[in-house]
């Protein structure tokens, strides 16, 4: 109830939950440590787009009972509704959020916030949130792509140069699971056993484990519409029973978009056939036209108040004494250039040299 309660306070405070305050880390650092997982969603849900800043000299804060477009505008260092922010603080925020969402297992989440650890700006260092961010990463993209897929480009190359030397055990496990071999990937994440349990990843690494034998399922669907149990069974390597206790779990959790028929009348599970659908217009996962319309509209919803946060960006950096005077500065240039563009043809003799190379000192 007490985390509730300042869940509903940050909300009732910024109902869009854009503006990162020192609150933000604290409330998910007390979810994490209390176990209430599904708790920090409320706030881990909300895209952050600002950051508590200093009052812009010569223009006048608005009173916080004004009515204000966008939550950046009333909370500001000034304000006292966050005291002061490191960068740190915010990379530890992503991070705790992205272990909450691994314990959710959602993944696709999970593996976002790892990669704005991973992007953070940096002196050309390697901290120990990054690197613990790129071994979490490694993971978490096995279970998505299966492999691990390109770094977003705004990495430092830097610093990812210091952090891949140390991360070796966890880049060779995902180069051996993108081989397909079992056995191998087994006896690598034996071997690794005392890293993944001092990095606290052991959980992980099973999860990567038990993805590798749901893909191998996928992948059927890719060649077949349907298979006899038997036949999944020997691909798998485990009994009729056993696979189809584990696929009637994939197809109920719907992470598999099949059904699981019966050839005839008799309770023997051998004679189930899975049978696979190739899109969500049909099969288990297929949704009606009002649930995708439903979702269309909340998706909506959040492309307008990203859209009021970037216009307010946009704004606020117009406002900026270090923008006004590059924009000045890039008028002038854009004068100077347009003057010199006109040829003279009015020649009045010869005159004083003129320094040609005067604009580039």
């Amino acid at each position: 109830m007490p985390i509730q309660l300042i869940c509903a306070g940050m909300l009732r405070m910024d109902p869009s939950g854009a503006t990162f305050t020192s609150t933000h880390f604290l409330y998910v650092q007390l979810c994490l440590e209390a176990r209430a997982l599904e708790e920090a969603l409320p706030i881990l849900d909300k895209p952050i787009v600002g950051f508590p800043s200093q009052a812009i000299k010569g223009i006048e804060e608005q009173p916080l009972c004004a009515e204000h477009q966008v939550s950046s505008a009333y909370i500001t260092l000034n304000s006292g509704l966050s005291s002061a922010i490191s960068a740190e603080d915010v990379h530890e925020y992503y991070l705790l959020g992205a272990i909450i969402y691994i314990g959710l297992r959602q993944w696709r989440k999970a593996l976002t916030f790892l990669e704005h650890v991973l992007v953070a700006p940096t002196q050309n260092t390697a901290t120990g949130l990054m690197l613990e961010a790129y071994r979490k990463w490694l993971l978490v993209a096995l279970l998505i792509e299966g492999k691990s897929p390109s770094l977003p480009r705004d990495v430092n190359q830097e610093a990812l140069r210091k952090i891949k030397p140390a991360s070796k055990a966890y880049e060779a496990f995902a180069d051996i699971y993108k081989s397909g071999n079992l056995l191998r990937l087994q006896a690598e994440a034996d071997a690794g056993q005392g890293l993944w349990q001092d990095d606290g990843n052991v959980g992980l690494v099973r999860q990567v484990l038990r993805h590798f034998t749901e893909s191998q399922v996928i992948n059927l669907s890719k060649t077949y519409v349907a298979l006899p149990m038997l036949d999944i069974a020997q691909h798998l390597g485990e009994t009729p029973e056993v696979t189809a206790q584990y696929l009637g779990f994939l197809v109920t959790s719907g992470q598999l978009n099949a059904s699981l028929e019966r050839k005839s009348t008799t309770s023997d599970t051998s004679s189930q056939i899975l049978r696979f659908y190739s899109d969500r217009s049909s099969g288990p996962l297929a949704q009606s036209e009002q649930q995708l319309h439903a979702a269309l509209v909340i998706q909506k919803q959040r492309i307008l108040e990203l859209a009021d946060q970037l216009k307010d960006g946009d704004r606020r950096l117009s406002l900026n004494q270090d923008y006004l005077e590059y924009a000045k500065t890039r008028r002038e240039r854009k004068e100077q250039a347009r003057d010199g563009g006109a040829m003279d043809l009015d020649w009045a003799g010869p005159g004083e040299d003129e320094d040609m190379m005067g604009d580039l000192k």
